[in-house]
């Protein structure tokens, strides 16, 4: 869901652009056929209005970085991703979805067949303007391109700081965590119990304070309505502050942390932030994802 959406939104993005552009097409004279290219070249009407050269090589520089860092903010703050090739992957996938619109459907179904974009002067010049297979090579060119781009977003992604990112606010606990006195002869504890959706799942369990006070919160059933985010987690509110013990955490699939004191949240993908750590499902990664990837869930707590 996250990628169609994702999809839709730089699908308009780029839309937009190119209809800005496209209200003075003498500016994208360099993404016509080389006919066409010559030929109002050589008319009058625009001798003086032609682009040069360098300009078409700086501001297609200018795009392309300006996607590079729109591409690794994304892949990096809305899906998580920390390192190269997952974000590289995710973003070519993301590039080749907007070329083809482009291609397809900016190009052929639109460019092709609007009138606004026949210069004065070519209109016998209607083989060119339909010239589809001018448009289906500049896909592949950008493909060739898009290579270069998610190498370099998924760099940025990769070496990105995460320490000088603002943290949220730790709000002081509201519940006073109790030393608990454990004696020797009743040092056996039950487990709590995590069911996803009425199934059982298993889990490691951390052995520290939020844990003790979760499982303390379960004795009388604790049930917990999931949202997706992200695409990378499951998260929901306990209803209540418990202790803490945030520490700046790189979580991967499988994870179960305590964000702010108060929300539970299960990871299938991975994200970089400021967590207490619960415990570990013990699945794999495409069974965690077949589980929480495909909308929101309920997460049950039990002893």
């Amino acid at each position: 869901m996250i990628l169609v959406i994702e999809s839709i939104v730089l699908c308009a993005l780029f839309t937009l652009m190119v209809y800005i552009m496209s209200r003075d097409p003498i500016k994208t004279l360099y993404n016509y056929p080389p006919k066409i290219q010559e030929c109002v070249m050589s008319l009058d009407d625009y001798k003086d209005r032609i682009p040069t050269k360098k300009n078409k090589v700086v501001a297609k520089v200018g795009a392309s970085l300006l996607f590079v860092v729109i591409l690794a903010l994304i892949l990096r703050f809305i899906n998580g991703y920390t390192t190269f090739l997952k974000a590289f992957g995710y973003g070519f996938l993301l590039w080749t979805i907007v070329n083809a619109y482009d291609a397809i459907v900016l190009d052929i179904i639109w460019f092709c067949h609007d009138p606004h974009f026949v210069f004065k002067g070519t209109e016998d010049m209607v083989d060119e303007y339909h010239n589809y297979w001018f448009h289906i090579k500049g896909f592949f060119i950008g493909e060739g391109l898009a290579i270069a781009v998610c190498c370099l977003a998924g760099l940025v992604v990769s070496l990105m700081s995460y320490g000088g990112i603002e943290q949220p606010t730790k709000v002081p606990d509201t519940v006073e965590v109790r030393e608990a006195i454990v004696e020797e002869d009743s040092e056996e504890k039950v487990e709590m119990i995590l069911q996803i959706d009425g199934k059982v799942i298993p889990v490691t369990w951390e052995d520290n304070a939020s844990v003790d006070a979760l499982s303390e919160l379960a004795d009388d059933g604790l049930e917990i309505q999931m949202s997706m985010y992200g695409g990378f987690e499951q998260v929901g509110s306990i209803g209540q502050s418990i202790a803490r013990d945030d520490k700046q955490t790189t979580t991967s699939a499988g994870d179960i942390v305590l964000y702010s004191g108060n929300q539970i949240v299960v990871f299938y993908g991975s994200n970089s932030w400021a967590y207490t750590r619960l415990g570990k499902i013990n699945l794999s990664e495409d069974e965690l994802t077949e589980l929480l990837s495909n909308g929101d869930v309920t997460l049950t707590l039990s002893r």
